[in-house]
């Protein structure tokens, strides 16, 4: 990241010996929940895996769940540096950041990006607006928050024939489904209302741009270097593909 963002040009390496993982567990969700509530959340063996690993470099591995008690428990633990798989707690657009921002505020070190790029990811129309600030193009993408807002639909449909509708403030493909693609207006504000209902929150329209999903996975601040790419490419070829929670869930099929 460039320094003119506040960042630090070079990284002073430093000793490390305790190293705290830090997680969200996944759980079921309760009858009155989406069943993708959850979704971003990690299993206890994905965590002890990660923890395995590290292990196996000398390393004195602690586990830190983030619920009530994280605070204490990273006290607890002091650690060095923290390896944190954490999606946040709640339903905020920030959520992502929580665990960043508490670890800066403790200047404990950390892998991945910081709070301020966190929480700017996971708002899919502020993270758009970013790049069309940059000149890199982005799709068409609207959001909706409430009723007044229905009718813009219509004069969407006059730009481009296909929209994506999905949660604004989601990852993991949540809320993301095989029939999430509006084809008219009354598709549209049928899907709308269901992500309001669903996740109560707004709703964005975005334009549904046609291909594969390419993932790049990138290392370092100052000079990045692309660390692997994976390509996600239709099992049926010319099918309107959409990479959607379904097709996430089902990856072995």
């Amino acid at each position: 990241m460039r320094e003119e963002y506040g960042q630090k040009q070079d990284v002073l390496l430093c000793p490390v010996k305790r190293i705290s993982v830090v997680y969200n567990l996944k759980k079921a969700p309760s009858p009155s929940e989406p069943d993708d509530k959850y979704e971003e959340y990690d299993p206890i063996s994905t965590v002890q895996s990660v923890a395995d690993t590290l292990s196996s470099f000398g390393f004195h591995v602690s586990l830190c769940e983030q619920d009530e008690n994280f605070f204490d428990r990273l006290k607890e633990q002091s650690p060095s540096f923290v390896a944190t798989l954490a999606e946040g707690r709640g339903n905020a657009r920030g959520r992502e950041a929580q665990v960043p921002s508490v670890l800066e505020s403790l200047d404990i070190p950390f892998w991945g990006s910081d709070s301020v790029s966190l929480a700017l990811a996971l708002d899919k129309l502020l993270t758009s607006r970013t790049l069309a600030g940059e000149n890199i193009p982005v799709p068409l993408a609207v959001s909706f928050r409430a009723e007044e807002d229905l009718g813009k639909i219509p004069s969407l449909f006059q730009r481009n024939d296909r929209f994506v509708i999905k949660p604004r403030f989601e990852g993991s493909s949540k809320g993301i489904f095989t029939d999430s693609v509006a084809h008219d207006p009354s598709e549209m504000e049928e899907k709308i209302r269901r992500l309001w209902h669903r996740y109560g929150q707004p709703a964005l329209a975005e334009e549904y741009l046609p291909g594969d999903e390419i993932t790049v996975g990138i290392l370092g601040n100052e000079k990045p270097r692309i660390a692997g790419m994976m390509r996600i490419s239709p099992s049926t070829p010319g099918k309107e593909f959409l990479y959607s929670l379904e097709e996430k869930r089902n990856y072995l099929e």
